[in-house]
């Protein structure tokens, strides 16, 4: 079987199975590849418990011993051919060259690519041959003979925490990068800042934490960038305003004049503040502006997620005063600015991107993929929502897909557990007004088609997942929302369109559960997904 997620370009046949054993040869030549080989190696004996020796400078290679892995920095004729990603990278102007082919014969496996990115994809994609292979009786692991060309469909593929609702530790957030990377994501979004907290040591008028809440501080960022940086992971910081402010203005008094806070029911039955931060008041962009500068020094990525969502009850002259001001000053720091979906009302250019999020047949308060007894303001908001990616289409905004129907993993999952231990957490978490959906549904979706009529690729600047934690206490319930649901946004950021059926990404899904609980992480255990294939996969062998 070949269980890679997500699937890759082309497969076909090659001419041998390859016998990974104790101490096989894995050489390179390029020093740029050390750090990326190592990470395999160790990598791969945690997964197998088969410890292969490294040879740096590719001598093993050219005393013609074998078997051996090899990995070159030497893209082939076929690589170059291979469509560029469509979209915006997160890291720079030109998207890195994540292109790879991997041959794997009898005598070897080799990997090739163009840069150095490329030999991280092509070895996670070795990495998870091996990891979902069980071990043969002698305790080698025999390696499919296959050969892999491959390259990404989408140039930006994310994952939106929500750390404000609940806290995660970096520790936390670590895995999340490990995981992120296994399944050839390149953007963690964390959610920083919202009403219930101001998780950054950035505009607090003291360090020490005196509203008792608990925060990064900046370096615990720049380490967790750096540690991203090094898996080909982008960090992209949101400070999330004009709205879900509350936070702040608690810290900030002075930025609260009477009248941008008010106390409603949105959502039937869920009273909040809503809060926004006013552009007229002199305080707000001293305050704001040195936040953002305080993030652009911490985070070294291109792009700043400004929010821009939610805005209600502020009117609409100061909403595109406040967005524009923002946009403009992020700009003057270098860098690019991304919003959610309704900044785009505030005469959006090429230079900002959005994120879309709301979903649905009629984007209007009756439809069936989002609240239905919702507050006045709400509705009118959500009736705007088509025209916003009308607007972006038309004034060339690249658009992150994101939406609600497909890829917001607080939706509750629909199918009951193959554990019964998990039906109690499976009924609790997520949030209770969206409609329960099941993994296959949230799989079928394609994201170009999510945009609706008059959209084409170029339109994309990529996809992305979201994960809203109000109803997560904790990491384990986090990883059980994500899990296994987070496979399949990661199969249509990869992917080709047609690449993966709901019946091929299922049987794949049941090898990966082993993964998972090498890693300790909890996950949801579909009914739908044979979770019992490869029984003989250690999956005592744990995190070190």
């Amino acid at each position: 079987m070949f269980d890679v997620i997500p699937s890759p370009f082309r497969v076909a046949p090659g001419a041998g199975p390859f016998r990974f054993r104790q101490g096989t040869q894995i050489n390179y030549g390029d020093p740029a590849l050390a750090p990326i080989v190592e990470r395999f190696c160790r990598d791969v004996t945690r997964r197998t418990g088969i410890r292969p020796e490294l040879v740096p400078d590719g001598r093993g290679a050219l005393a013609g011993l074998a078997p051996c892995i090899r990995v070159e920095i030497a893209p082939d004729s076929e690589i170059v051919v291979l469509p560029p990603p469509i979209g915006v990278s997160p890291s720079a102007d030109l998207a890195p060259d994540e292109r790879y082919s991997l041959s794997c014969d009898r005598d070897r496996i080799v990997v090739r690519c163009a840069e150095a990115i490329g030999a991280a994809r092509g070895l996670t994609t070795l990495l998870q041959m091996m990891a979902t292979t069980p071990l043969d009786a002698d305790g080698t692991l025999t390696v499919p003979a296959v050969r892999v060309l491959d390259a990404p469909r989408f140039a930006w593929r994310g994952l939106s925490v929500d750390v404000v609702r609940t806290f995660f530790s970096p520790a936390d957030l670590r895995q999340i990068i490990d995981l992120l990377a296994l399944y050839k994501f390149n953007v963690l979004h964390l959610h920083l800042t919202d009403d219930q907290a101001w998780r950054i040591a950035a505009g607090r008028p003291s360090r020490r934490g005196d509203d008792a809440t608990t925060f990064y501080t900046n370096e615990d960022l720049r380490e967790l960038a750096a540690y991203a940086r090094e898996r080909f992971v982008t960090i992209v910081p949101e400070i999330d305003t004009p709205a879900h402010a509350s936070a702040l203005l608690r810290l900030r008094p002075e930025l609260d004049n009477g009248r941008n806070m008010t106390s409603r029911e949105l959502v039937a039955g869920l009273p909040r503040n809503s809060t926004w931060l006013d552009p007229d008041l002199p305080a707000t962009f001293s305050v704001l502006d040195e936040v953002l500068e305080e993030i652009a020094d911490v985070f070294p990525s291109r792009f700043i997620n400004i929010g821009g969502d939610e805005a209600f009850g502020m009117p609409e002259t100061l909403y595109i005063k406040f967005v524009r001001h923002v946009r403009a000053y992020v700009h003057s720091l270098h860098k690019r600015t991304i919003g959610w979906q309704e900044s785009v009302r505030a005469y959006a250019e090429p230079d900002h991107a959005i994120q879309y999020w709301i979903s649905g047949a009629r984007l209007g308060t009756s439809s069936p993929l989002l609240p239905v007894n919702v507050d006045a303001l709400v509705a009118a908001s959500i009736a705007r929502a088509r025209g916003d990616i009308e607007c972006a289409m038309a004034r060339g905004v690249p658009i992150i897909v994101s939406p609600v129907s497909h890829a917001y993993f607080d939706v509750p999952y629909a199918e009951p557990s193959a554990d019964p231990t998990q039906e109690r957490m499976r009924q609790r978490v997520g949030l209770q007004f969206h409609p329960v959906r099941t993994v296959a549904q949230s799989f079928d979706w394609e994201p170009v088609n999510a945009l609706g009529l008059g959209a084409g690729p170029e339109h994309v600047a990529g996809v992305g997942g979201a994960i809203w934690t109000e109803t997560i206490k904790d990491f384990s319930e986090l990883t059980f929302m994500l899990l296994p649901r987070l496979t399949g946004v990661a199969q249509k950021g990869w992917g080709d369109a047609d690449a993966a059926t709901w019946d091929d990404h299922r049987r794949r899904l049941g090898a990966h559960g082993r993964l998972w609980a090498q890693d300790g992480l909890t996950y949801f255990k579909s009914s739908a997904v044979d979770w019992a294939r490869h029984t003989n996969v250690d999956t005592t062998v744990r995190r070190t």
